[in-house]
């Protein structure tokens, strides 16, 4: 094992290193990277030295596998160590789905939807978070609606504002119906991207899986909504 440790120390180093600048806003070091790194490595040794040897994955990726996890294991303490030093859990995350934006966008939009959740059939809306935190979901959206361009903005305000059908935009930009969908798409696919992207399938790939989970703690998301609603 301390020879497959020192074999691996300028890349686990080196990954350590880059993430503990990135994070070092959140109080993260080196040495915190490193440590859950060369632990991943000691408790998955076999599944490593398979990595490495050559006559099973070649010369490059091997090395290129065994990086991209370490690196998603970088990710997943960055994580942790964000949640810790904001104060507040990893398990209060959310994956946006394109329907679950779909749906959301009318109720960011509506103001007696900021103050308790849409009721249907005699039962209050579950929030897409768990936990139900409703008003830090719908400031997620709203956060990541504000980065789009006016002419994104506008063309989800018509489509889940005003109720615009897709006949009524297309004719007011003078398009096609199929091009104003295809533009309505397009526009929810960068609002999606705006909150993270949506869920990798599982098994997590190598590629990010970290990116796209909620951030807005509950007091955060309660001082956006009176920024937007107090007088």
């Amino acid at each position: 094992m301390t020879d497959l440790l020192t074999e691996l120390a300028p890349m686990v180093e080196g990954i350590a290193s880059e993430f503990g600048r990135s994070n070092r806003v959140y109080g993260a070091e080196a040495g915190d990277f490193s440590q859950e790194l060369y632990l991943w490595i000691v408790e998955n040794e076999d599944q490593v030295r398979q990595w490495l040897d050559p006559e099973l994955y070649g010369e490059k990726e091997g090395t290129r596998l065994l990086a991209g996890t370490l690196r998603n294991r970088a990710r997943g303490c960055a994580v942790d160590i964000k949640a810790q030093a904001l104060g507040y859990k990893t398990s209060d995350l959310q994956w946006y789905s394109r329907n679950e934006v779909k749906n959301l966008l009318p109720l960011v939009f509506n103001e007696d939807s900021w103050h308790e959740p849409p009721r249907s059939e005699g039962r209050s809306a579950k929030a897409p978070s768990e936990g139900g935190n409703w008003i830090a979901t719908l400031a997620d959206v709203a956060q990541a609606f504000a980065k789009l361009k006016p002419a994104d903005q506008n063309l989800l305000r018509g489509f889940h504002a005003d109720d615009w059908t897709n006949r009524m935009m297309a004719e007011a930009e003078n398009v096609t119906h199929q091009a104003m969908s295809e533009r309505h798409d397009r526009a929810i696919d960068r609002l999606v991207q705006l909150l993270g992207g949506t869920q990798p399938p599982q098994p997590l790939r190598p590629r990010d899986p970290w990116q796209g989970r909620r951030s807005v703690t509950n007091s955060a998301a309660r001082a956006y909504q009176g920024a937007i609603y107090d007088d």
